[in-house]
């Protein structure tokens, strides 16, 4: 969690008043197929932590529930993501 954490604020300090791009992801981030090359940043903000609780479950559902499948969605291991399901709720 911490990770995606840290690559959305590096993410945004990269892209400054543009929108976001593969381009200000780490390499290893742009690897990932489908994954946008941009994102909105609302002028009232984001909570970090509500996107997080997002791409987790969505990763879970794609992966059919399977959380070892899930967290290779992710870029993380199945520790991590049970660690981040606890943390987050």
């Amino acid at each position: 969690m911490r990770e995606l954490e840290n690559v959305v604020e590096r993410s945004i300090i990269m892209a400054g008043d543009r929108p976001i791009e593969l381009s200000d992801l780490p390499p290893h981030i742009q690897g990932i197929q489908k994954l946008p090359t941009q994102f909105d940043l609302p002028d009232e903000g984001i909570v970090l932590e509500d996107i997080e609780k997002k791409l987790i479950h969505r990763a879970i559902e794609k992966a059919g529930g399977n959380k070892s499948k899930a967290a290779k969605l992710l870029g993380i291991t199945r520790r991590k993501l049970y660690s981040m399901l606890e943390r987050l709720g």
